[in-house]
């Protein structure tokens, strides 16, 4: 079993497109370190829990993160902090890195390559502390022998915001010494809705000569780092044979049918985020409050809202074939990507499309 877990809604950036809801009286009612590390023993003695995945809020936020991160190698789990990396001083780098034993992944998120794109979306200023810190980080990690457990990877978004900046990722992420770089499309949801004029594609020839040259740069630079990028697996296939290079795809997958469960700060289990629709969904998850209860973490039985799940995604796929799609097999066709009837060009306009190299 996987953890998904939204540790704090506490965070010291306003980013224009963050999807993260919360109030100050939301951080008042979070769980507390006790209560953390209980839910971390129930989960690992009763569930099999192999790995824990940090989000937030901004996890280095929370005063008492570093015991619940020394708590995790403790119980020998595979763990990833998701961070903004503003808030990563020497002393709390050497802090962390003093407790780590265990495989650790931290990654970075950047809304874009160079100062001017990304503080533009996260605030000045968060850009030359985020790129530091990393330095930093990979320095002090090496001179402690430490480097051999963790992993450094970059997170991209892909926006209108930093279409023409995109390839620059790539240098980026080779002068940092970033294990990965890994792209998602940003979804119009929470602050993004007010700003959708900034981050909303609404050109996709711009967005397919953005990905071309973003192919290139990784190409002619000779990067060796995994590069995912989130593209239906035939997109990418096609532009790693044009451009002899190994990317990849995130592809589809459902991580409740996966097995990853993700809860919120109070610890309670949380829909897709990305949810847009779907009655019979939300009326199950109403019935059935996941929360941690008397010393019992309680899995709501799952089984009817698997066999929802699965019909609705079997619905969109067939609904993609009636649009004599080529791609309806390995289109992303949950309903939480508001995909109920399919009707983008994107993929076959992606190998169509004539690119030229000038562009």
């Amino acid at each position: 079993m996987k953890l998904v877990w939204d540790v704090t809604w506490k965070c010291n950036l306003r980013c224009k497109h963050c999807s993260a809801f919360f109030s100050l009286s939301d951080c008042d009612s979070e769980l507390t370190l006790a209560e953390k590390i209980n839910l971390i023993d129930v989960t690992c003695d009763n569930h099999g829990l192999s790995s824990v995945h940090f989000l937030g809020g901004e996890p280095f936020a929370l005063s008492h993160f570093l015991d619940l991160f020394e708590y995790c190698q403790y119980r020998r789990l595979k763990t990833t902090i998701v961070t903004n990396g503003t808030l990563l001083e020497d002393d709390i780098i050497l802090a962390y890195l003093s407790k780590v034993q265990y495989p650790t992944t931290i990654i970075f998120s950047l809304d874009g390559p160079d100062k001017d794109t990304n503080d533009a979306i996260r605030g000045n200023g968060s850009f030359q502390k985020c790129t530091n810190n990393i330095m930093q980080l990979n320095s002090l990690a090496k001179r402690l022998g430490k480097s051999q457990y963790l992993s450094i990877q970059l997170a991209g978004t892909i926006s209108k915001a930093n279409l023409d900046v995109l390839h620059d990722y790539v240098i980026l992420c080779n002068q940092l010494k970033a294990f990965m770089l890994n792209f998602a499309t940003i979804a119009i949801t929470g602050n993004a809705t007010n700003n959708a004029d900034l981050f909303a594609i609404d050109d996709n020839v711009e967005f397919i000569n953005s990905i071309h040259r973003l192919y290139r740069s990784y190409k002619e630079s000779g990067s060796t780092f995994p590069l995912i990028l989130d593209l239906p697996k035939k997109v990418v296939n096609y532009l790693n044979n044009r451009y002899s290079v190994k990317c990849f795809s995130k592809g589809f997958s459902c991580s409740f049918l996966d097995g990853t469960i993700r809860i919120d700060g109070k610890g309670i289990v949380e829909k897709c985020k990305y949810f847009t629709g779907s009655e019979h969904f939300s009326e199950i998850v109403k019935k059935a409050e996941y929360k941690i209860q008397d010393d019992s973490f309680y899995l709501y039985p799952s089984k009817k809202l698997k066999m929802h799940i699965n019909q609705d995604i079997s619905d969109n796929k067939r609904s993609a074939k009636e649009l004599n799609c080529k791609f309806s097999d390995e289109c992303i066709s949950c309903f939480s990507y508001g995909t109920n009837k399919p009707n983008c060009k994107l993929c076959q306009q992606f190998i169509d499309y004539k690119y030229d190299a000038m562009t």
